[in-house]
């Protein structure tokens, strides 16, 4: 099995392989949040207090107005961003406020959580990630960030020269 930068050594045992994805996917989320607070921090009015939690600000996000638009539809991507985002939190939520438990059910390795919240009931929700789904929620993450973060630092064109001007150069 390989996860991460891993290779299929045998001497990794899969409660640890499973702990290193949860790791990669805080990261994950970390790097997320440090580039939503980098664009709200952009805002001329503030959009969300600054201990708000991540959901809080990535709809605060939605509201942002940038001054120079970095694009005409920087506004309606952001928008559809954070709306795609916004159900990958209650997974991080599992993740972050669980215990991590490896579990293998068919030949496939996984890790359950139970977050903290849901221990109270009689009947308590558990969330089950394989391996294979915690590297597409990380990777789905990685690319929220990286269009985040095209926002937030536009590359720069440069206008093209008409070949009439090219010619006579």
């Amino acid at each position: 099995m390989h996860v991460g930068n891993l290779s299929s050594d045998n001497s990794i045992k899969p409660i640890d392989q499973a702990h290193i994805l949860r790791s990669e996917m805080l990261d994950a989320f970390a790097n997320l949040e440090s580039v939503v607070i980098k664009l709200l921090a952009k805002s001329e009015k503030p959009l969300a207090d600054q201990k708000a939690p991540l959901g809080q600000r990535i709809e605060a996000l939605k509201n942002l107005t940038l001054n120079p638009a970095p694009t005409k539809k920087y506004s309606a991507t952001l928008t559809k961003i954070c709306t795609e985002l916004l159900p990958y939190l209650s997974i991080r939520s599992d993740v972050v406020h669980a215990n991590l438990v490896f579990c293998e059910f068919d030949g496939v390795e996984a890790a359950k959580f139970c977050n903290t919240v849901d221990l109270a009931g009689p009947y308590p929700r558990v969330r089950l990630l394989t391996f294979t789904e915690f590297k597409a929620i990380n990777k789905k993450v990685k690319q929220f960030t990286s269009q985040l973060q095209s926002i937030l630092n536009p590359p720069t064109t440069q206008p093209k020269q008409k070949s009439d001007e090219v010619s006579a150069i």
